[in-house]
């Protein structure tokens, strides 16, 4: 046997769903009594659908004004400045991949390029 708390729940669930039918059903009885097109009708019954297919040039102009806007953001947030050892640019407090120095005690240590000879 439901309990009553459940039977209020199933109750109230119901007028709030009657209220919601009775809201709709006279913006339908509006619809058809000023005699509207019938897409008006469709709708409130349908979720919103585009006209038209989106062109592809279109998404991708769309695409890369967001692009630039967001690559603007990440270089207004990214700081450089000048190795003082070799001039190169890097990054704030990083270690310069250039030279391999970070305030002026050597970090990284420089590997030599060993040429590797293939013979046939």
């Amino acid at each position: 046997m439901p309990t009553i708390s459940g039977a209020c729940r199933r109750i109230s669930n119901l007028i709030i769903f009657v209220k919601f039918l009775k809201i709709f059903l006279n913006k339908v009885a509006n619809l058809i009594f000023y005699r509207q097109n019938h897409s008006a009708i469709y709708q409130l019954l349908i979720m919103a659908v585009p006209k038209k297919k989106t062109a592809k040039s279109k998404s991708k102009v769309r695409y890369s004004a967001f692009q630039k806007k967001a690559q603007k953001k990440i270089a207004d947030k990214v700081q450089l400045e000048n190795c003082p050892e070799c001039k190169a640019k890097k990054l704030v407090h990083r270690v310069c991949e250039e030279c391999g120095k970070y305030r002026g005690k050597q970090i990284l240590v420089e590997k030599k390029q060993e040429k590797t000879r293939i013979s046939a």
